[in-house]
């Protein structure tokens, strides 16, 4: 059966036949290759569709590249513009950005390409370049006089001069390739396809012969022919120039992407696939077996186009294809599948079928050719889940039902724009008519602008050059159009306004959406108008607003909140996740193994807890000893990687557990405290750790204690456990280094002389049992091994979340999240960061909220970790018309009549006198300090200032507050006030006044005389570190254990108090 139509339905829905000569010539020119020769096995699937895109929606700017003006750039939009408009559309809450065809391209049109395999080099950021750095000629002719002026003319034209762009940049691009990375471009030319390595090829021989290879010495019409063989060799360099500007370029476009998921974008870059490639170009020379050479294609006539469209472009042929088992369009999908993104498949019918035009004859006397659908239809999914790339097709024109429902079921999504959307009675659609499965805009680039639509000037214009066909009829259509619109807009309580066109098409439930900023800034020209040429300027014309002015226009910032309802999620928002614990024993290999398990039960992100390098044999994971590498015995970056692959292999997700408040310290395995060990206050990480290097012990001063002996310190000496081996000192399983200057001694060292060479160090060894009172650094609540860090320090944090950053930014890591922030000095600030370093990625704190309090809302994070959402769930099943029975059960049981309010402050002083007694200490000591520097609070003795804190401590309502330099918030306020309060009426010191002073200091309202305002903000921000660890041991780990009666309110963030939720 031949795959040329014999008749065909007009865009009017009415038959026609395809003359018998065009059905002749179009079967010559399909070839001789037999319909069936090769038959491939495809597995048919969906193609890859982000998992946000179940229950959200995203929008974004679609631009012409050529078209963005800014001040940097060359007088034509580059990668450079790409860059900062995925910065700003990230600002506006955009989750994309599409783009023209990048293809290479000699011409103007991106949609008449050279080579769809290579990129347009027109668009390098030549000032990115990392080769200008080492090239003295290439800075040397930038600064030139002349080059500046011609630079600063092609910025201001209205229109883009190709050519004047194209000499500046060559002019450049040969001076910096004499620094360029010979290996590395031998590399990508081996790492490149065929397509590739031809083009670089025909550049070079463009340059020889110029022009169409079809008009080239015979012998060098084929790459594989034994003369452009030689060549290749011969004009190497030239091969090897070509490749390296594609090398560049594809780094470039790469990174714009990868910036664009750094920043949560959730599709990124959406680019543009053209139909075909000219005849005369590099990929038609690469493979002209796989193209029909003797037609074009183009579309039949259409209300826009009554004379039909010749594009120009030789077609794929169906038989080739299938005799290539669909290898050169597979090929052609992964040189423009963005990793991450989306690609726009333009005139996706031509799947199907593609209207041929004989050569010679006009646009209306062709004919349809069907191709291998199915086929082709599935190799386009197989390579979208290979690179995790949304496809968009578009399916405008004639476009039978039964193809956009293949179309549909292949996760193709449809392209909808409001000029064309009507209902089958000939009214424009309303919103809710639209699909899901699609993407909506205004227009496009084919189309009219909004402006130039309602003002009919296309239409003008189509007159005045002669396109027309019935101008007077598409005038009256145009009228008509114009009043439907107005009649749709108006149905939806909307204007006639771009604006409200927009917003329009945000009331619709597709996927997603596509806005020119031709319409937004109301322009009348459009880019292309189509059957034209030379009579217009196509693919020229610049955008009037600069790039530096986007974000404060207020025309793209009304866009912006007329389209918040759509903007992209931060990131891909878990459904539901399924936490494992890695260890030695169940690593990165072992969950991705559990991945197409977890898939099918509908989880949707796999929740893991730490796997940063922690003690070797940890379990847990929150004793990280390195922040910047993986835990050996869970796995390479290889394993995970394998997981990524995987999880999003799946549509599944992955969310990491960080731990930013303290790091695991002894038994010698963290370098950064060994460190400290070592060299002490010179260490440059001593200040990573929140060490009291000053203690009011002043044989402490300059040293850490180190609380680590099962005995009393000299008893340990005398005993021989503590032990001088290979130049550093051994206890059991640890590890302290010595000072640089310290004597090498003996193995067999006596106890005297160990005690005096421990004295020279930085650190002291001391009984376990001395940490209570004088341990000097602040702790993960008393844990000796954890050591907290002051991520206030943006040295600190920038060196702990390197890695993270990284991952975070992964395909596949969602989100982040982030244990025990109330040990921070200021989490928000520490929020803030990591925003800014992890992009909008989805965090969640572990935070455990009080019954009447509220997560702070200028912290930039999505949540908590839900205590008190499982605390609520667990209420529901316990009934509360029960509560007094439950007591007398409970106080007949076990004779306990205290309420839990008692128990909990009584627990919380056991606490504050044992385990923490040391933080008390230190926060008495500078409170004393504070008070001695004001004539008015001289006379509060320390024993008294400590008595005080420990009772507000007692009484504390929330875990804390979160005081800043910036001062306390009404909620803060209102806390210290209550908690103040409280532990004034029930306190018995003879001077009451002591409260009011606390209460000053914890709100920064006291003033000194001899202290600096900073060293009160921070004993505000160490007492809120202290209340945190005060609460959580002397409630969730003292009083839950006392007070029993229904265990199943006593879990963490829980309130025993209360019995039951309604």
């Amino acid at each position: 059966m031949s795959e040329v139509a014999e008749s065909y339905l007009d865009v009017w829905g009415r038959p026609k036949e395809i003359a018998p000569e065009v059905r002749e010539a179009l079967e010559r020119a399909l070839g001789g290759v037999a319909p069936g020769a090769r038959k491939a096995r495809i597995e048919r699937g969906k193609c890859f569709e982000p998992a946000f895109l179940a229950g959200a929606r995203a929008w974004g700017f679609t631009v012409q590249l050529y078209g963005l003006r800014s001040e940097r750039n060359w007088g034509i939009g580059d990668f450079g513009d790409l860059g900062a408009l995925v910065e700003a559309s990230a600002a506006l809450g955009a989750g994309l950005v599409g783009l023209n065809p990048l293809h290479a391209t000699s011409g103007t049109s991106p949609y008449s390409p050279s080579s769809r395999h290579a990129l347009n080099w027109l668009y390098l950021d030549m000032d990115s370049l990392p080769e200008l750095e080492a090239s003295s000629p290439a800075r040397r002719l930038l600064a030139s006089r002349g080059f500046r002026e011609k630079l600063s003319s092609l910025r201001e034209v209205p229109l883009v001069d190709y050519d004047g762009v194209r000499r500046l940049k060559a002019d450049v691009l040969e001076l910096l390739y004499r620094e360029a990375d010979e290996p590395a471009v031998e590399r990508f030319g081996k790492e490149s396809s065929r397509a590739m390595r031809d083009y670089a090829l025909f550049e070079a021989l463009r340059e020889r012969f110029g022009g169409a290879w079809t008009s080239w010495p015979e012998a060098y019409r084929s790459p594989r022919g034994a003369a452009a063989r030689r060549f290749e060799k011969q004009h190497a360099a030239r091969v090897r120039y070509h490749l390296w500007i594609q090398m560049r370029a594809r780094e470039q476009l790469h990174g714009a992407q990868r910036r664009a998921l750094e920043l949560g974008m959730p599709v990124g870059l959406y680019v543009d696939l053209a139909l075909g490639a000219d005849l005369g170009g590099a990929e038609v020379w690469s493979d002209s077996r796989s193209f029909s050479l003797d037609v074009s294609c183009g579309a039949p006539p259409d209300e826009f186009n009554p004379r039909g469209q010749d594009w120009g472009l030789p077609p794929y042929s169906p038989r080739a294809l299938r005799a290539s088992a669909y290898e050169p369009f597979a090929e052609l999908l992964r040189a423009n599948m963005p990793e991450g993104g989306a690609l726009r498949m333009d005139h996706v019918m031509a799947l199907m079928r593609l209207w041929w035009i004989p050569r010679g004859r006009k646009p209306a006397q062709g004919g349809y050719v069907h191709y291998p659908f199915e086929e082709l239809l599935a190799v386009l999914a197989r390579e979208s889940r290979a690179r995790r790339c949304l496809v968009v097709g578009e399916d405008l024109g004639t476009v039978l039902p039964e193809f956009r429902k293949a179309l549909n079921e292949a996760g193709v999504l449809s392209y909808r724009p409001l000029l064309f959307e009507k209902t089958p009675g000939g009214d424009f659609a309303g919103p809710g008519a639209y699909p899901r499965e699609a993407l909506a805009c205004v227009s496009t680039h084919d189309l009219p602008t909004w402006k130039g639509f309602y003002s009919a000037h296309d239409l003008a214009l189509r007159n005045r050059l002669g396109l027309s066909v019935e101008p007077q009829a598409e005038a009256s259509a145009r009228d008509a159009d114009k009043s439907g619109l107005l009649a749709a807009l108006g149905r939806e309580g909307l204007d006639g306004s771009s604006l409200s066109a927009h917003r329009f098409i945000a009331r619709t439930a597709s996927k997603l959406m596509a806005v020119q900023p031709e319409d937004v800034l109301d322009l009348e020209e459009q880019a292309n108008l189509p059957g034209t040429i030379d009579e217009h300027p196509n693919w020229q014309r610049k955008l009037p607003l600069p790039l530096e002015e986007w974000e404060s226009d207020e025309r793209i910032a009304a866009l912006a909140r007329a389209l918040a309802p759509t903007r992209a999620a931060k990131g891909r928002v878990p459904g539901a996740t399924y936490r494992v614990q890695l260890h030695r024993g169940f690593t990165f290999r072992d969950a991705t193994a559990l991945v197409p398990y977890l898939a099918s039960l509908g989880i949707t992100h796999l929740y893991t807890s730490p796997f940063l390098k922690a003690r070797p044999g940890s379990l847990h994971g929150y004793d990280v000893v390195d922040h910047n590498a993986l835990n050996p015995e869970i796995g390479t970056r290889e394993d995970l990687d394998a997981l990524l692959e995987a999880l999003l292999r799946h549509g599944m997700g992955l969310a990491m557990d960080i731990v930013p408040n303290h790091m695991g310290v002894m038994h010698g395995d963290n370098a950064w405290w060994q460190d400290v060990l070592a060299k002490g206050r010179a260490s440059p990480y001593s200040r990573f750790f929140d060490i009291d290097w000053m203690p009011a012990q002043r044989e402490l001063r300059g040293k850490v204690l180190l609380a680590v002996l099962g005995k009393h310190y000299g008893q340990a000496l005398e005993d021989g456990e503590v032990k001088l081996e290979r130049g550093a000192i051994r206890y059991f399983e640890h590890t302290f280094p010595l000072a640089r200057k310290s004597p090498s001694g003996t193995r067999k060292a006596s106890p005297l002389v160990l005690h005096h060479l421990l004295e020279r160090q930085h650190y002291r060894l001391a009984y376990w049992r001395v940490a209570a009172d004088e341990i000097n650094y602040r702790r993960f609540f008393e844990i000796v091994d954890l050591a907290a860090l002051r991520q206030e320090d943006p040295e600190v944090f920038e060196a702990t979340h390197r890695l993270v950053a990284d991952l975070a930014r992964r395909p596949g890591v969602d989100g982040l999240r982030i244990d025990h922030p109330d040990g921070l000095a200021d989490p928000r600030q520490y929020f803030e960061r990591l925003r800014r370093r992890c992009g909008r990625a989805w965090l969640v704190v572990e935070k455990i909220l009080a019954r009447h309090e509220r997560l702070p809302g200028d912290w930039p994070v999505d949540g908590t970790t839900g205590y008190e959402f499982a605390n609520l769930l667990t209420g529901l099943f316990v009934d509360a018309s029960a509560a007094a029975r439950f007591d007398r059960i409970y106080e007949r049981f076990g004779g306990d009549r205290r309420t839990f309010e008692e128990i909990s402050q009584e627990s919380r002083h056991l606490i504050m006198n044992t385990t923490l007694a040391a933080d008390l200490h230190r926060l008495t000591t500078r409170l004393a300090r504070i008070a001695s520097g004001n004539r008015f609070t001289r006379d509060y003795t320390p024993g008294v200032l400590r008595q005080a804190l420990r009772e507000v401590a007692a009484v504390f309502p929330v875990y804390r507050t979160y005081v800043t330099a910036s001062g306390a918030s009404e909620t803060d306020r209102r806390h210290v006030e209550w908690a103040v309060g409280k532990a004034r009426r029930a306190s018995r010191i003879a001077d009451p006044g002591v409260f009011d002073f606390i209460r000053d200091v914890l709100l920064l309202k006291i003033r000194t005389e001899s202290l600096r305002q900073s060293d009160i903000v921070e004993f505000a921000q160490r007492f809120q570190q202290f209340t945190a660890p005060v609460v959580a041991k002397g409630v969730e780990d003292t009083a839950f254990y006392r007070y029993h009666r229904l265990v199943a309110l006593n879990e963490v963030g829980g309130e025993p108090r209360e019995f039951g939720t309604s």
